[in-house]
Parts: C-alpha cells; structure tokens; sequence
C-alpha cells in the first residue's frame, strides 16, 4: 500500500481506496481488513485520504469487472488477481512467493517483463 501510495498520491489530495475482493470472504473481512487498516495508521498513511474497504460479491465476474476498472493492483500469485492487473493497466505489485526462483508463477513473470509492474519481497 506504501509503495502504491508514494507512486500516485504523493500530495496527499488524492482519494484513495484499496478495493478489496477475496473468495474467502469472511476471513478477509475478519482478518485482512482490520490488518490492512492497522498498517495504515502504523506507517502514518491513515491521514492521506486512503481507506480499505471490502468491494467483493459473491459472483466472481463482478469482482473481476471491479478490478479490471482499479487504476492500480496489488495481488497475490494466482491467475486471477494476475489477469486483473493485466487489464486494469497502471502499477502493479505482486509478491514473491519463491525467492528461490524455483517455481515459475505467472505473476512473477509479468513482474519481470512489464516496468510498471513491481516484484516485492
């Protein structure tokens, strides 16, 4: 969130919220959430206009239009979070889950090719 924040907010004016979808919806409404709220406060980015709100339904090609329309995404190593990066456009981070480099996930890859996506460890 920091990263994405310091890329396309930097004055602070900016409304900003991450949309959040899961398949696993009560989990991420228990745990991620609250978690991602917290680190907000913790690195002083609460008071930049960003929140975290839950967006997600229950019919995955909703939460796939939502996505494709962000102006940037932060997702896991699955194929789709990958291909809603892939449409929505803008900046990308995606984590890597290997850092052995053994394992060839898909949005490892597209983090390696496009400059606008960005691998984190």
């Amino acid at each position: 969130m920091k990263y994405i924040l310091r890329r396309t907010n930097k004055n602070g004016n900016s409304k900003v919220v991450f949309a959040v979808t899961s398949d696993d919806m009560e989990w991420t409404r228990k745990t991620l959430i609250p978690e991602l709220e917290m680190n907000l406060q913790l690195m002083g980015l609460s008071s930049c206009n960003a929140t975290v709100s839950w967006c997600g339904s229950e019919d995955y090609r909703n939460d796939l239009a939502l996505l494709s329309s962000c102006n940037h995404s932060i997702i896991s190593y699955g194929t789709y979070g990958t291909w809603s990066a892939l449409m929505a456009g803008g900046n990308t981070v995606v984590f890597k889950l290997d850092p052995s480099g053994k394992r060839s996930i898909s949005a490892q890859r597209f983090g390696r090719l496009f400059a606008n996506w960005k691998i984190m460890n």
